[in-house]
């Protein structure tokens, strides 16, 4: 029954990891994208001397997010729906209400099987006294 128990709090605990790694890689994928929202190409000067004097702030650069783009639509195939977690929970919740079922199915059979033994030893005793009687009476004839 512990070792049971043990499982399922192994299970339950790993499930609790991968809802958190999954929040998680919810929140990077959140900020890469408002990373590249801000990601702008805007050139900005410094107005604090002559024309000559000016100073570029940012830089346009071409940047290709194909290949960003496209590993986080594998990333987003790949990852595990918060419905797929609840399935999973779910079906542990079964699974675990299975293995209580059945350990308490084997309780009460072990019960029962102790209590039949248990009168069998008190029978055995009556036996014994039986025995042991009857013993005296054929003595005592004799």
């Amino acid at each position: 029954m512990a070792k049971i128990d043990d499982e399922i709090a192994n299970l339950k605990k790993e499930v609790a990891g991968i809802k958190n790694d999954l929040n998680q890689i919810n929140f990077n994928v959140l900020r890469i994208l408002s990373e590249l929202s801000n990601f702008s190409g805007n050139v900005s000067s410094d107005s604090g001397g002559s024309s000559s004097d000016n100073v570029v702030r940012g830089v346009t650069a071409a940047v290709d997010l194909g290949p960003i783009e496209e590993k986080l639509e594998e990333l987003t195939k790949s990852l595990i729906t918060k419905e797929e977690i609840e399935l999973l929970a779910s079906k542990i919740d079964g699974i675990t209400q299975e293995r209580i079922r059945e350990a308490e199915e084997t309780i009460k059979r072990v019960t029962s099987f102790l209590q039949t033994g248990l009168e069998m030893v008190k029978i055995e005793s009556s036996l014994a006294d039986v025995k042991a009687l009857l013993e005296e009476t054929i003595v005592q004839n004799n």
